[in-house]
């Protein structure tokens, strides 16, 4: 399917454009959760994908058996261009009710973490991390933050290449 960009002519036409839906999944779960929304959409255009995900979870919460590790999210429709370690995504975080502020709750938990970003690790996972004013660092949000913690809810849309 292509879509045409400011005007008809075969000069104007994207030949490499799809959209779909897809489902995204906590890593390393040992049980399973209330999930109320677990959604994805993308769109890609060419090499460039725009993707929008979200988990909002209520009733049975998520438990993992080691929660000390980096909380990630599978099911990226595209894999990274980039092949192994970690890469940026540009986009937008939301969250409402996670329990990552604090030492007990992350990795490097501080009562000015204002700010939580994504990006992609090893192809197709997406990581998330805290950032605040009062410390100069970024940590990774750790699976306790979200281990049998209150209802929360996680939404990100992103924008990233792939190879081809």
């Amino acid at each position: 399917m292509g879509i045409y960009i400011g005007g008809t002519g075969s000069a104007n036409h994207l030949d490499d454009y799809e959209e779909g839906d897809f489902t995204w999944t906590m890593d390393d779960l040992t049980n399973s959760p209330t999930i109320w929304n677990n959604t994805g959409k993308y769109e890609k255009y060419g090499r460039l994908v725009h993707v929008q995900g979200h988990i909002q979870i209520g009733g049975t919460k998520p438990t993992f058996s080691t929660i000390t590790g980096t909380f990630k999210v599978s099911g990226l429709p595209f894999a990274h261009t980039n092949g192994v370690g970690y890469s940026s995504a540009l986009g937008k975080v939301r969250w409402s009710q996670l329990e990552w502020v604090g030492p007990s709750q992350s990795s490097y938990g501080h009562n000015d973490d204002t700010q939580l970003s994504c990006g992609i690790q090893n192809q197709t996972k997406i990581v998330f991390s805290t950032c605040g004013q009062g410390v100069y660092y970024v940590g990774d949000l750790l699976k306790r933050a979200v281990h049998n913690a209150h209802a929360w809810n996680l939404e990100w849309d992103i924008w990233y290449r792939i190879a081809s």
